[in-house]
């Protein structure tokens, strides 16, 4: 893995957080109301019992509409397990890192400060916050790459 794709990941972190919470409001929207009882108080029914087309469409485009919804949130709930996932590894690998490191990802790349803001901030010249950075961006990048490994011995 390199460390621009390291980067990228650190960029997305906040957005991906935002983006998860609007993957669960949005399943939360969706409704669990399940299929619903058809009337049939007021269809006509024959000698034999059968129920009237119209009826039969109901039903089936009830069943229908309950089956997407359901394969829609099936595909939010992966999604979002995929998203916190990814969020929980960034937010674990940040406490391995040195206070000073982690501060420095956190106000580079969550916060989107610029290293003249940062300097003044942690009391680092450029050149010291440049080197923390790419340390802490090194062991985030092996953090993952070990990550990645076990995964991919498992499957």
């Amino acid at each position: 893995m390199y460390i621009e794709k390291v980067e990228h990941i650190l960029k997305d972190h906040e957005k991906n957080k935002k983006y998860k919470r609007m993957l669960e409001i949005e399943l939360e929207c969706i409704g669990e109301t399940g299929i619903s009882a058809v009337n049939y108080s007021r269809e006509k029914i024959s000698e034999t019992n059968k129920v009237n087309r119209s009826t039969e469409k109901i039903a089936l485009r009830n069943i229908s509409k309950e089956q997407s919804e359901e394969e829609e949130r099936e595909d939010l709930r992966k999604e979002i397990k995929a998203l916190d996932s990814l969020i929980r590894i960034i937010e674990i690998s940040l406490t391995m890192l040195e206070e000073v490191e982690r501060k420095i990802i956190e106000k580079f790349y969550f916060e989107e400060k610029a290293y003249n803001v940062i300097e003044r901030e942690i009391y680092l010249t450029h050149r010291q916050i440049k080197y923390k950075k790419k340390n802490a961006l090194n062991k985030i990048r092996e953090i993952l790459e070990t990550l990645e490994e076990r995964n991919q011995k498992v499957s």
